[in-house]
């Protein structure tokens, strides 16, 4: 399954999935709101690639230095708007557009990570298209990232970063679960679509069934680790990356809620934008979301779920 559009220009244009290498840190960690991001440089040949990229909760966007050479030197710093405790970063680093763009572009090696201006702590990411985490473990406004070293790509000189999480003790509703699904599409060029994708608060991310049908009576399984009183349902039902994917893949009409104790069943609106099903207010451990009926898209025969949480 392929279903990430043709990249707008030869730079770095991040777009597709992600498999997620590290573990959180906790069960009730969450990923960080971000007030604002400033860099060091952009890169102003084409437009599209300013700092606020970096945590824009899209894949599919990317700052990119604008400095001479590879970029060694320039960073990105995030603004949390106030000490906040922070566990850990997650980065993703180079083209992730592909495979072979993620090849023919620079990607970072060794980065500084700097909290509240204090001294910095180098680490190495390693060459492979993966999320890699690092520990933080302190109180923090401010988090920078400078790139100190890179991987040479075969085609692209500049360096760029698509996205940073700070991951605190923050979870946003319903992201503590842990998904598991009835099956997914297999990992191709384009990622992953591992359950685990519907609820990385990524926007162009998504789980896809991999049943030869079209999804109907697939299921998307939410544990809570523990009885969670829930709800409401808020769900991007579709591929969320860009409009027109979302119009030639598979998105849900109807779906049964079940409970520890019980179903619900209701019709649901396919939207691009994010929509929220509720229903009376129940005590489960887990909700499995089986999809009972499916509008078909044109190009795409499959079942996606961007993003998705439970809440009370």
């Amino acid at each position: 399954m392929s279903v990430v559009p043709t990249p707008p220009s030869p730079l770095i244009v991040i777009a597709a999935a992600v498999a997620l290498a590290a573990a959180s840190p906790s069960a009730q960690a969450g990923v960080l709101p971000i007030k604002g991001v400033t860099a060091s440089s952009t890169y102003t040949e084409q437009p599209g690639y300013d700092a606020a990229r970096v945590a824009d909760g899209r894949q599919g966007t990317a700052w990119v230095e604008g400095d001479s050479g590879a970029g060694l030197g320039a960073w990105v710093e995030l603004d949390l708007g106030g000490p906040v405790k922070v566990d850990t970063l997650r980065i993703w680093g180079g083209d992730w557009y592909n495979d072979t763009n993620w090849n023919r572009a620079n990607r970072p090696k060794e980065i500084e990570i700097s909290v509240d201006g204090g001294a910095p702590t180098k680490v190495t990411l390693d060459n492979s298209r993966t999320v890699q985490s690092f520990p933080i473990g302190a109180t923090a406004s401010t988090v920078r990232v400078r790139i100190k070293s890179t991987y040479s790509g075969s085609t692209w000189l500049d360096t760029g970063i698509s996205e940073i999480q700070l991951i605190g003790d923050a979870p946003a509703p319903g992201h503590e679960a842990t998904l598991s699904a009835s099956s997914h599409a297999p990992a191709d060029g384009d990622g992953s679509y591992e359950p685990a994708m519907a609820a990385d608060q990524l926007a162009d991310t998504m789980w896809c069934e991999g049943d030869e049908g079209d999804g109907t009576g697939q299921s998307l399984t939410f544990d809570f680790g523990g009885k969670k009183s829930v709800s409401s349902l808020t769900w991007v039902n579709g591929i969320g990356g860009s409009l027109p994917l979302w119009m030639q893949a598979n998105r849900a009409t109807k779906v049964t809620l079940v409970f520890d104790g019980g179903e619900h069943t209701a019709e649901v609106r396919p939207s691009f934008k994010p929509t929220t099903l509720s229903f009376p207010s129940v005590s489960t451990s887990k909700v499995t979301v089986r999809f009972d009926a499916v509008l078909k898209g044109p190009k795409y025969n499959d079942l996606c779920v961007s993003e998705a949480w439970f809440a009370e």
